[in-house]
């Protein structure tokens, strides 16, 4: 805890919170590519304190409101959702992902993870197989799979994973 305490006070933290008061406010100006970095890790370097969560979504969904193609906006602002139990939210995040990256595999594999908390184990099947069939060695994935199919009772077909 001492080392969050020690981060969250940091030059580089407080260089990025200025410098986020510096921007313009309000929908009718135009952000810079790296400016709008400045939303994304800032909410990267919040995101670990439980007392900050609130703040990092809210930067990331500022990234995405200025860039909405931002896959890994989308990611982080999904991982988010899923650590506070968010998961419909999660699952949109992911989706949203994949939308603009079909092929990013570990959107496949987070969706995957939403969707067996939301209960559509079907579905999570479906993308733990996608991010498979784009990476064989996923580990994440196969150890998904490998879970829901043993949860399911279908040992059997785990085995040639």
């Amino acid at each position: 805890m001492a080392m969050t305490i020690r981060f969250c006070n940091s030059p580089l933290l407080q260089a990025y919170t200025h410098a986020i008061d510096l921007m313009p406010s309000g929908k009718s100006f135009r952000v810079a590519p790296s400016h709008i970095n400045v939303y994304y890790n800032l909410a990267n370097l919040i995101k670990n304190d439980p007392a900050r969560l609130d703040q990092a979504m809210a930067l990331y969904q500022q990234a995405i409101g200025m860039r909405p193609d931002f896959v890994e906006a989308h990611m982080n602002l999904g991982d988010l959702y899923l650590q506070m139990n968010q998961t419909l939210e999660a699952r949109d995040s992911f989706l949203k992902a994949l939308h603009y990256n079909p092929g990013y595999i570990d959107a496949h594999f987070n969706l995957g993870t939403a969707l067996v908390k939301l209960g559509r184990r079907k579905e999570a099947e479906e993308s733990y197989r996608r991010a498979l069939s784009l990476n064989p060695s996923h580990i994440h994935a196969l150890l998904g799979l490998a879970m829901l199919l043993q949860d399911e009772g279908r040992q059997k077909q785990a085995l040639p994973l």
